[in-house]
């Protein structure tokens, strides 16, 4: 992740809303906690399917702001338009190259959380975050965590699972021999 504070640029560039009408930043972002960057495009298939559960993710709290890699404004446009909750930084300004350089982005989507009064990034992984903790993640993401799981988390979820299958495969074996001993297979 590149280490260069997105804040500035966000809050000097123009921004638009998903019909391509200009708004302002201060607008945008009043009462905002969290900006997810989202690096994004039209002829990406993996952004075309995370791009309408990023939108259903509609909180107070958080704004998405669309930072497009699409070859042309008319794709751009189109794309973002059924986003009601996305505003963008508007195709061919120079903002889009600079927070991409600034975050150190190479790949799409991706989903980069920064803190709204700091710039600081609280986490690169907002995708996995909103994939996998959806219900969770904006509040995990106010107060500075990453909003996905654990290493050590996963582990307990791991473990947990193999328990889980391994009495029930006990169960199924205890189950058989009771009905083989009382005779009920033939």
């Amino acid at each position: 992740m590149g280490d260069m504070n997105p804040l500035p640029i966000l809050r000097s560039c123009p921004l638009i809303d998903n019909n391509g009408q200009r708004v302002s930043a201060a607008e945008v972002f009043a009462g905002v906690k969290v900006i997810g960057l989202y690096f994004s495009a039209s002829w990406c298939p993996p952004c075309r399917t995370f791009s309408p559960v990023l939108d259903s993710m509609k909180e107070d709290s958080f704004k998405v702001v669309m930072i497009t890699a699409d070859r042309q404004e008319r794709d751009f446009l189109d794309y973002i338009r059924p986003y009601s909750s996305f505003c963008a930084i508007p195709y061919g300004t120079g903002a889009l190259s600079a927070i991409q350089r600034a975050m150190g982005v190479s790949m799409l989507p991706t989903l980069v959380v920064i803190n709204a009064e700091t710039g600081a990034v609280i986490t690169s992984m907002g995708r996995m975050a909103v994939s996998t903790n959806r219900a969770k993640c904006v509040k995990d993401w106010e107060q500075g965590r990453a909003g996905v799981l654990s290493s050590q988390q996963w582990l307990f979820v791991y473990l947990a699972a193999f328990l889980a299958v391994t009495l029930l495969a006990y169960q199924f074996k205890l189950a058989y021999l009771l009905a083989y001993q009382f005779k009920l297979f033939k």
